[in-house]
């Protein structure tokens, strides 16, 4: 294994002119430059990584790592498919959204509206139980 760059405290981070790297600055000097592409495998790895950070950490294997959400917002996708955007603004003002199928929205909706108690989804005439 190469030796790492070790960052344990963001000075800053910020995006190129041309918006293709992400320039994350330590507080030690050190700096590095992300391009685009591995932004989106990035998020996908360190909330993997948070997670599993947390339940090591916790020494509890059913943790769960949540992030406070600030707002939220439901729209149709740009593109004509149809498709749900949801998007989840965090504090400190990032935003996350995500792409379903309208067929998910219908599921999403029935679990919420049960584990919220404001409703029981049913198949056919029966609620879930």
């Amino acid at each position: 294994m190469r030796p790492a760059l070790t960052i344990d405290s963001l000075a800053s981070f910020r995006l190129s002119e041309d918006g293709g790297y992400l320039v994350v600055d330590a507080r030690s000097g050190s700096s590095v430059a992300l391009h685009c592409s591995v932004m989106h495998e990035l998020i996908a790895a360190l909330a993997h990584a948070i997670a599993c950070s947390e339940r090591i950490r916790k020494k509890n294997r059913a943790a769960k790592f949540t992030m406070h959400c600030a707002g939220w917002e439901v729209a149709l996708d740009a593109d004509g498919t149809g498709a749900l955007i949801l998007s989840f603004v965090l504090q400190g003002g990032a935003q996350l959204s995500f792409r379903i199928r309208r067929e998910s929205a219908l599921q999403i909706h029935e679990v919420i509206g049960a584990a919220t108690g404001q409703s029981l989804p049913a198949i056919g005439d029966a609620p879930i139980q």
